[in-house]
């Protein structure tokens, strides 16, 4: 998989009008399991039993073409889950899902349960036990008894570091920097609706292929229902201040309103490479999902070519594996997509071995 070397798997499937069924023995005994899932609701029971041992869950990371983030983490995952449902509804599940060891680290930074997580499903009804992550500067406890899918209870409290969950966004550069995230979840999982508040402080952001990282960025975060409220972003970019404020609108799966407006001063941009800019900005980071669109002004006071016109373009080669979801392999897939009006106050210097003008 990507570059990594995994143990051998063996896996069997039965499927037909009614009914996807099958077992798995995954990756060398780290995951066992089998399962039964009817196509429609009816008198045919659903059915999800797994079993995790030790497992390394950080290298799945290399299915979404992340495989070098996934060398960054240390991740143990050892799980014992029994679900079922009489009646082939999902949302009807009754169970356990047992975590006996969750462990994640990066760096000096890492998070692991102190003690068992149980997670209860009665006919729909589940109750979260136990569940608590703790680990230096780190404490994230989730709590929630008898809520459904469809009209959630859920009570979060957590404080860590940006670079634990790095992870969940892997066509991000880098990510760091302390957060403190306090809120209750309600409504259904298709249309969450969330109360409480949330700040970044002196966190660091950097997007793959742009060389300018945001740095010491701060931000204060409310959560009203549907709407996130963004104020007070404060930052540095390109050796210049970023300012700004937003909001997110949470509709539905793939479907979240977003626009944030940034200003930006004092820029100092070499973009591309031997290409160097000084100036301001006006920007809007808006779109309902990937890829979102960065646009506005880029007002430039002064500017300076020192590329050759004949040098090649360097590129890195990159083997997209064939697993990858289809928004993600698209070969135009990127987070953000550039819609910027570049204004020249002044001619553009250009010192190269051909012109010096």
């Amino acid at each position: 998989l990507d570059e990594q070397e995994l143990p051998s798997s063996s896996f069997q499937f039965r499927i037909n009008n009614e009914i996807f069924e099958g077992e798995a023995n995954l990756f060398g005994n780290k995951i066992q399991g089998d399962f039964k899932i009817p196509f429609h609701s009816s008198n045919q029971a659903m059915r999800l039993r797994a079993k995790t041992v030790d497992w390394n869950f950080a290298s799945v990371l290399a299915v979404l073409g992340a495989s070098q983030l996934g060398e960054e983490y240390e991740s143990q995952l050892t799980s014992d889950i029994e679900l079922t449902s009489e009646t082939g509804n999902w949302t009807q599940l009754s169970g356990n899902a047992l975590i006996k060891n969750f462990y994640l680290k990066r760096g000096s930074t890492s998070m692991k349960n102190p003690e068992p997580i149980d997670i209860h499903f009665n006919k729909g009804l589940i109750s979260l036990k136990k569940f608590r992550l703790m680990g230096p500067n780190t404490d994230i406890g989730v709590k929630g008894d008898e809520f459904t899918f469809n009209k959630m209870d859920i009570g979060i409290k957590a404080h860590s570091d940006l670079r634990l969950v790095h992870i969940m966004l892997p066509f991000l550069d880098d990510l760091g920097g302390p957060f403190q995230l306090q809120a209750t979840v309600s409504g259904s999982y298709q249309k969450p609706e969330v109360l409480g508040n949330a700040n970044i402080d002196n966190t660091f952001v950097k997007l793959k292929g742009f060389p300018h990282p945001v740095e010491k960025l701060k931000a204060d975060i409310i959560f009203s229902h549907t709407k996130i409220i963004i104020q007070n972003i404060k930052g540095f970019l390109a050796s210049g201040s970023l300012s700004g404020e937003g909001t997110v609108v949470i509709n539905g799966i793939n479907d979240i309103p977003t626009q944030i407006r940034l200003h930006a001063e004092g820029l100092n941009m070499t973009v591309p490479d031997k290409v160097k800019s000084q100036g301001h900005a006006n920007l809007v980071f808006s779109g309902k999902w990937f890829p979102f669109i960065l646009s506005g002004v880029y007002q430039v006071t002064s500017a300076l070519v020192e590329s050759e016109f004949d040098d090649s373009v360097s590129s890195t080669q990159i083997r997209d594996s064939i697993y990858l979801p289809k928004v993600i392999k698209e070969a135009s897939f990127s987070p953000v997509l550039l819609d910027l009006q570049v204004n020249l106050e002044k001619n553009i210097v250009v010192k190269n071995s051909k012109i010096d003008g």
